[in-house]
């Protein structure tokens, strides 16, 4: 029977200290990698962690409630967005009138003219708004643009809060018909194209264009705003909803005004200075002239500080608001049929008041809007210096 033997072969002391620098050099590298994995971990949480406090950060405090960073962004994207929709429109429009633009035309005699100087008119006009919309949403605007935007979201939340003070709510069908006018869908033009489509003959049904359901164009602005911008359909509904409660919460703060106030007929004259002024007067109260006369006479003045305005009927504080205080007071101290003595009003600008009437009468429903939007205005600003705090809201503006 052989005897199997082994031989454990020794390591010498170099290869020895080798061994034990090469374990401890790959123990090293271990931790360092599961260091570095660690602070990578940590610097993702940390990372995604300042994301979500920073977009729930507040902009705004309003009472007891907030809007966020990441609903300030959100909006200002879906706003910004209507913007650059509404700026493409224009600028298609532009593209289709310029070219329907009639040309120069040489008439009889060798004189040119257009054919259509109110096209003309139309397109500067349409150019200057176009221009004005693309300020607003220039880099050097960015700012100005989201405040409008964080100042709409904060009127809204205090609708909502008064409305619900005040036991004023909304209806779906009320805001679904708020959702319609937004998108520009005409039910009611909607009803009627489909009532006439049934009574065409199949060949003119065919080539006949056909009025977008609601439906269509929802899921159209489903596809290209609210997605695109990312801007959540609640948050889209809950903005038209205040919409409707904050024409509510208008006609509420009217209700009980008096319809029937003191006012005064008026034509107003500027002046450039008290000696025009006083001789106006004379012309009017001692010579027996037209006011009517003398304010076509100032229509054709280049002097641009001596006009002639004719106002319909208003009350107290409509007048001081347009001309100032001491104005109004003349407006309603002079007697019917007579003019005035040169007054100072806003703007240090003279003023010569003619009264063509004065009794009480009944509001115009032109003045019981403007007096219902005043009161609306007046409650908006009162609410907004005592519940709201801006917060850091620079930090979260969008400019793109």
């Amino acid at each position: 029977m052989s005897k199997k033997t082994s031989t454990e072969r020794q390591l010498t002391r170099r290869q020895h200290a080798r061994h034990e620098r090469d374990a401890r050099t790959q123990q090293l590298i271990t931790w360092i990698a599961i260091v570095i994995g660690v602070a990578i971990v940590g610097l993702l949480a940390y990372g995604a962690t300042s994301e979500i406090i920073r977009a729930r950060k507040p902009v705004a405090t309003i009472a007891d409630d907030t809007i966020t960073a990441k609903d300030f962004r959100s909006r200002q994207s879906y706003e910004r967005w209507m913007a650059e929709l509404e700026i493409y429109q224009y600028q298609n429009y532009l593209a289709q009138l310029n070219q329907t633009q009639p040309e120069t035309l040489t008439a009889e005699g060798g004189e040119e003219t257009i054919a259509d100087g109110g096209t003309d008119a139309l397109i500067q006009q349409l150019q200057y708004t176009l221009a004005t919309l693309e300020q607003q949403l220039s880099p050097d605007f960015a700012d100005l643009f989201a405040n409008q935007v964080l100042d709409a979201m904060i009127e809204e939340k205090l609708v909502r809060t008064e409305a619900t003070a005040r036991a004023i709510t909304t209806t779906e069908e009320e805001v679904q018909l708020q959702i319609e006018l937004t998108l520009g869908y005409d039910r009611e033009a909607a009803a009627a194209s489909a009532a006439a489509a049934e009574t065409i003959t199949d060949t003119t049904s065919a080539t006949a264009p056909q009025q977008p359901t609601f439906d269509e164009l929802y899921e159209q602005f489903d596809t290209n705003v609210l997605r695109v911008t990312r801007f959540p359909e609640r948050q889209f509904r809950e903005m038209i909803s205040a919409q409707v409660l904050s024409t509510k919460l208008g006609q509420a703060m009217s209700e009980g005004a008096e319809t029937v106030e003191d006012q005064v007929e008026l034509t107003v004259f500027s002046v450039e200075t008290a000696e025009e002024g006083i001789s106006l007067q004379s012309r009017i109260n001692d010579e027996g002239e037209d006011p009517a006369v003398i304010v076509e006479e100032l229509a054709q003045d280049e002097n641009p500080l001596s006009a002639g305005y004719s106002l319909p009927w208003l009350p107290v504080g409509y007048v001081s608001t347009q001309f100032g205080p001491e104005v109004q007071k003349v407006a309603f101290d002079t007697a019917v049929g007579r003019a005035s003595q040169p007054v100072m009003g806003t703007g240090e600008q003279l003023f010569v008041v003619y009264v063509s009437g004065h009794e009480e009468r009944e509001l115009t429903p032109d003045l019981l809007a403007q007096m219902e939007q005043d009161a609306y205005r007046q409650w908006l600003n009162d609410a907004k210096d005592e519940l709201v705090e801006y917060q850091d809201w620079e930090s979260a503006v969008v400019t793109e």
